[in-house]
């Protein structure tokens, strides 16, 4: 969640700074892309070559425990085609996880971006500016976890459940786990890999709350509505969710879901039940979202063909806001969250 500070130079050099990195990342993904095409072409030529030969036999793909067969039947041919969608088994989940957190990793200076989360280790204030002679905002308890927006002298910036303020240093502590507040670029993410504690409480995020209701306006004016069937829910509601869901397999778990972050948002056809598959990829909203929603800083989640990258299967329904600048990368790139900022 952004505070509204006015930038110091300081900030706006690093926002410099993360763009070029922005693009360098993005020339890079470009070069993978075209390879990606060619080996794709090779591929498809040699499949055709297969197929046309009478000689060769079709074989179905072999599942391995971790892996999910999606079958395709055509409606002019009785020839029933087999997809595999490996994902990853849970010895492959944990190796990708790093060593434990020792440093804050926080900005010297006050800004308006991300820099990481914090736990406070004792209750404490915060405060509307950073001295405590200043208006008492709220009071955290201990095992409070924040996010935090840069430190300067004996504070740091925070915002906890929507509430922004300043609090001491000394009250504040590393998030040692690694797997837990993954954040990268100012955005936090959660996946397979990477998650949220229980615990964690927030807001919908006043920007994406905002990008929402002008998308939502936009589609109106297109001649289109669609439904919000969710956007912030904490774990115990998640938990609920996932159990009314049918305990689906291959979905976010509680902790890993865009949900809990304050940045996700689930759509559904008007009139239509969420948790019942609407087919809403099929409608005409959903072919507006994929083609606009990133105009307005909200990209698909989970788009079909990600499952080995994100851990987890495709919904069209979720969507997730990043930002105008970003989302425009990632959409238009056909990428996902893990690859563009480097957490694959």
């Amino acid at each position: 969640m952004k505070p509204d500070f006015t930038q110091t130079s300081r900030q706006r050099e690093r926002r410099a700074r993360r763009e070029n990195r922005q693009r360098v990342r993005h020339r890079r993904q470009v070069i993978l892309g075209v390879a990606a095409g060619v080996a794709l072409l090779l591929s498809a030529r040699f499949i055709i070559g297969r197929l046309m030969d009478p000689s060769s036999a079709v074989t179905t793909l072999a599942g391995t425990e971790h892996s999910v067969a999606v079958v395709a039947e055509s409606s002019t041919e009785e020839a029933t085609e087999a997809v595999t969608i490996d994902y990853l088994t849970r010895d492959e989940l944990e190796a990708k996880t790093s060593a434990p957190r020792r440093e804050k990793a926080q900005a010297e200076h006050f800004g308006d971006t991300l820099d990481t989360f914090l736990v406070t280790t004792t209750a404490t204030k915060l405060y509307e500016r950073p001295s405590t002679k200043s208006t008492e905002v709220t009071e955290l308890s201990a095992g409070t976890y924040v996010e935090t927006y840069g430190t300067e002298g004996d504070w740091t910036r925070v915002v906890s459940k929507g509430q922004k303020g300043y609090v001491r240093n000394r009250d504040l502590a590393v998030v040692e786990d690694p797997k837990l507040f993954k954040v990268v670029d100012g955005r936090v993410i959660v996946n397979a890999v990477y998650g949220l504690p229980e615990t964690y409480e927030t807001v919908f995020n006043e920007d994406a709350a905002a990008a929402l209701r002008v998308m939502l306006e936009a589609m109106e004016r297109d001649g289109l509505s669609v439904e919000v069937a969710a956007t912030y829910r904490n774990a115990e509601e998640e938990k609920k969710e996932i159990v009314l869901r049918g305990n689906p397999d291959h979905a976010p778990e509680v902790g890993h879901t865009v949900f809990q972050t304050g940045y996700g948002v689930q759509f559904n056809a008007p009139n239509t039940d969420p948790r019942i598959d609407n087919e809403f990829e099929k409608t005409q909203a959903y072919a507006w979202l994929n083609a606009h929603a990133n105009e307005y800083g909200f990209i698909e989640r989970y788009p079909a063909g990600s499952e080995s990258i994100t851990g987890y299967r495709a919904d069209p329904t979720i969507f997730t806001y990043v930002g105008v600048q970003d989302a425009a990368i990632i959409s238009n790139e056909g990428l996902t969250m893990e690859v563009f900022y480097g957490v694959n």
